[in-house]
């Protein structure tokens, strides 16, 4: 199981970060360019951890790519996990 990305506490990961929400942002299609880059974790960490308008998605957008990740990184629910684990 692997846990959802974290705020970033690194100041070189924080601007790697903001170059990475600005180069998503200047995509033709922000949201399908986060969708197909899902397995990168840096690029999850830069979406999901900052509001929405700064990679160039809506609240619903960002929603969708939150919920995906929880999937993605949680198939069988975050709860299934943590009890296999503890």
């Amino acid at each position: 199981m692997s846990d959802m990305p974290k705020p970033t506490s690194n100041v070189i990961e924080f601007m790697m970060e903001q170059e990475l929400r600005g180069h998503i942002r200047l995509q033709n299609s922000p949201f399908e360019f986060t969708l197909r880059s899902m397995a990168d974790r840096r690029i999850l960490s830069a979406v999901l951890n900052a509001p929405p308008c700064l990679s160039g998605l809506r609240d619903s957008e960002w929603g969708t790519v939150r919920e995906k990740a929880r999937t993605m990184l949680y198939p069988r629910g975050r709860d299934a996990a943590v009890a296999e684990e503890g």
